[in-house]
């Protein structure tokens, strides 16, 4: 599997580039008022309204500090995460993804597993289920 790697703070995480439409950099955020500390509005992209989510807030409840974009659809809908930076693509094997890695109780809902990856964990981010949550 192929995942597009990014960081939150020191944490490395990956989304499976299948979900992964383009990255962009500093974007026009519009203010919308969902009640969701994680949800900082609503970007258009080619006509499309994205929701976008603050994957720092979301992962680790900490306001991520960067201004890199990571645009993910599904069959089920799409959004934009925002990410400290977006560090590349990775070549992971599935057998290598463990599901049984001890993560807080705040990643766990959205983490899938983790992988590693010349010594380094990357958390392994599970698009579908943040999709449910927004």
């Amino acid at each position: 599997m192929k995942i597009l790697t990014f960081s939150i703070g020191n944490s490395t995480y990956g989304i499976d580039i299948k979900y992964v439409r383009q990255a962009l950099f500093r974007i026009k955020i519009e203010e919308y008022q969902s009640g969701r500390d994680y949800i900082l509005g609503v970007v258009d992209i080619k006509g499309t309204l994205y929701p976008v989510v603050d994957f720092g807030m979301l992962l680790k409840g900490q306001e991520s500090l960067g201004e890199y974009f990571i645009v993910l659809t599904t069959s089920n809908g799409g959004f934009v995460g925002k990410v400290d930076s977006i560090l590349g693509i990775a070549d992971i094997s599935e057998r290598i993804l463990d599901s049984q890695v001890s993560v807080s109780d705040t990643l766990s809902p959205y983490v899938m597993g983790a992988a590693k990856v010349n010594g380094k964990i990357i958390f392994i981010v599970d698009v579908e289920k943040i999709i449910e949550a927004i």
